[in-house]
C-alpha cells in the first residue's frame, strides 16, 4: 500500500508515516476531548462553568496536538537528546 501511494501520488514513505501518525494524534485527542466533555463537563449545572471548561478543554486539546506534532514533524526530541548527550 505504501509503495502504491508513493508511486501514484509521489509522497515519500517517511511523509506518509508522519501523516498517518498525525491523523492518529488528532483522532485520539478528539476522542479524549469528546469523552471529557460528554461525561465530566456535562455534569456541571452552571452554564458559565460548562462554557469555560469546554473552552479550556479545546485550548488544551489544540496545545496537545501541537505538542505532539513538534517531535513528529521536526524531530526535535532526537536533536535535543543528542545535544544533552554531547554537553554532559
Amino acid at each position: 500500500m505504501i509503495e502504491w501511494i508513493e508511486q501514484t501520488i509521489s509522497i515519500p514513505e517517511e511523509i506518509q508515516v508522519k501523516i498517518f501518525i498525525s491523523a492518529m494524534i488528532i483522532s485520539g485527542v478528539i476522542i479524549i476531548r469528546y469523552l471529557l466533555v460528554r461525561f465530566l463537563i456535562s455534569q456541571l449545572s452552571d452554564l458559565n462553568q460548562r462554557y469555560q471548561w469546554r473552552k479550556i478543554s479545546l485550548y488544551l486539546a489544540v496545545l496537545a496536538v501541537f505538542a505532539a506534532f513538534i517531535p513528529t514533524w521536526l524531530g526535535i526530541l532526537e536533536s535535543v537528546g543528542t545535544i544533552i548527550g554531547l554537553v554532559s
